[in-house]
C-alpha cells in the first residue's frame, strides 16, 4: 500500500523511497520500493492465522486467569475525512442506513488505505497516533468507533483482535533455493528432495543463481535484503520448511536453514548479579566497545573481566573474530557500550556474522550501569 500524503503519517512506520541490494538471486539487482503504511514486516509477524472462536477462548481464558484482557494487536478499516459534519453523516450512515463500508471508504476517505476499502490490516501497540490506538484496542471486535485525531475525524471499524503474544522476529534468517525457470521444474525438485535427494546436488546441477556453487546457501540475511516475495516466505517459515516461491528471477525451490534470535537485553541488575558471581563470570565472556576516550573519562572495566573491542576499529577485529581469533563463540558473551545503541550493533554482528550461539547487550550501557548501580 503505497503513500501519497501527510496522512501516510498516521502510521509510525511509514517510511520514504529507499532503495537495496538483492545479490544472490539470480545476480545482484538493484531493487527500489516505496514506502508502505504498514510495513511487510509488521504484517507477517503480527497477522494471526487463528479462528475467532480460538482468538475468543483464549480471550476468556486470559480473563478468567486474572491476566489482561487487551489484545496484543488489531486488525482494523477506517475511513478518514477532514470535518465532523463530514464524519457524523457517515457514521450515521453506516450505524442506520445500511452503507457499505469499503465502498464508503473507496469513494470518501482522504487516507491512501481508501482504495483498499480502509483496511489497515494487523497493527500492535506503538503503531497508530495515541487516539486511533486507544479506540482500537480498547474497542471490541465489530465496533464502530468516531475519532479525532492530527489528521482529521476517523469512523473506525475494529475488525478483528488477537490475544496472543506475537512470536518474536528473528534478527536474521538463513536460507538455501534452487532457482528454475519453468514452474514444472520446481514442482519435481520439490518431489525430489521430498522424496530423499539431497538439496545441495541438486542445487549444484540445476539452480541458475550463482549461489549453487554453494549448494544453493544465502548465508545469513535480515529484512530488506532480498526481494518481497522471497523476503516474506522466509521469515514466515519454520526451519527445515520446504516450499516454491516465485519472484521477478523465476521460480525458487527454497527451504529454511535457520533463524537467529534477535540479541537478548541484559539489565544491569542481571550484569550485577553476574560480575558479582565467580562461575557465571568465568563462563561468560564479557566486551566492552566503548571507544578508548570513554575509557579514560569513564574508566576502564578491565578489572572486572571486560575485554575492550571499541566498534570504530571492526575493520581491525571483525575479520578476527569471524576466524574464530579473539571470542569463543561457543561462550556466552556481554557486551557494553556506553548508552546499549553499540553494544546491539556488536551483539547483531556477532549473532549474523560471527555465528555467536548466545549474545546480550546491557540495555542502557555504561551510563545505566553506573547510575543504578555504581562500578563494583
Amino acid at each position: 500500500m503505497k503513500f501519497s500524503s501527510s496522512t501516510a503519517l498516521l502510521f509510525a512506520l511509514a517510511t520514504g523511497a529507499q532503495s537495496f541490494t538483492v545479490s544472490g538471486l539470480g545476480g545482484s539487482q538493484r531493487i527500489t520500493t516505496q514506502g508502505q503504511l504498514i510495513s511487510a514486516a509488521a504484517v507477517n509477524t503480527l497477522t494471526s492465522s487463528r479462528p475467532a472462536s480460538s482468538r475468543l477462548s483464549t480471550r476468556l481464558l486470559t480473563s478468567m486467569s486474572g491476566g489482561s484482557t487487551e489484545p496484543y494487536t488489531c486488525k482494523a478499516s477506517h475511513i478518514l475525512v477532514k470535518t465532523e459534519d463530514e464524519i457524523n453523516l457517515i457514521f450515521d450512515g453506516l450505524q442506520n442506513a445500511g452503507w457499505d463500508f469499503a465502498n464508503v471508504a473507496k469513494e470518501s476517505s482522504q487516507c491512501p488505505s481508501g482504495k483498499s476499502g480502509g483496511d489497515l490490516g494487523w497493527f500492535g501497540k506503538g503503531m497508530m497516533v495515541p487516539e486511533f490506538e486507544q479506540a482500537a484496542f480498547q474497542g471490541k471486535v465489530g465496533d464502530l468507533v468516531k475519532v479525532k485525531t492530527q489528521f482529521g475525524w476517523h469512523v473506525l471499524r475494529v475488525d478483528e483482535q488477537s490475544f496472543e503474544k506475537p512470536k518474536p522476529e528473528p534478527l536474521a534468517v538463513r536460507a538455501r533455493h534452487i532457482l528454475v525457470q519453468d514452474e514444472g521444474e520446481a514442482d519435481l525438485l520439490m518431489e525430489q528432495i521430498q522424496g530423499g535427494s539431497d538439496f545441495e546436488g541438486l542445487a549444484q546441477q540445476q539452480s541458475s543463481c550463482p549461489s549453487k556453487a554453494q549448494g544453493g546457501d544465502l548465508g545469513w540475511f535480515g529484512r530488506n535484503q532480498m526481494v518481497k516475495e522471497f523476503e516474506e516466505a522466509c521469515y514466515a517459515a519454520e526451519v527445515d520448511d520446504l516450499m516454491k516461491v516465485k519472484t521477478q528471477f523465476g521460480w525458487h525451490v527454497l527451504q529454511l536453514t535457520g533463524r537467529k534470535a534477535p540479541p537478548a537485553d541484559l539489565t544491569v541488575q542481571d550484569l550485577a548479579a553476574l560480575l558479582a558471581d565467580p562461575a557465571a563470570r568465568e563462563a561468560a565472556q564479557l566486551v566492552d566497545v566503548r571507544e578508548p576516550d570513554e575509557l579514560q573519562r569513564e574508566g576502564s572495566l578491565a578489572a572486572q573481566g571486560f575485554v575492550n573491542i571499541p566498534l570504530s576499529q571492526s575493520q581491525d577485529w571483525a575479520p578476527k573474530i569471524a576466524r574464530g581469533e579473539l571470542l569463543d563463540r561457543t561462550k556466552r558473551t556481554v557486551v557494553l557500550c556506553k548508552k546499549g545503541i553499540r553494544s546491539t550493533q556488536m551483539a547483531q554482528f556477532l549473532l549474523t556474522q560471527a555465528e555467536f550461539e548466545d549474545v546480550a547487550s546491557v540495555a542502557g550501557g555504561m551510563d545505566a550501569y553506573a547510575q543504578d548501580i555504581g562500578l563494583p
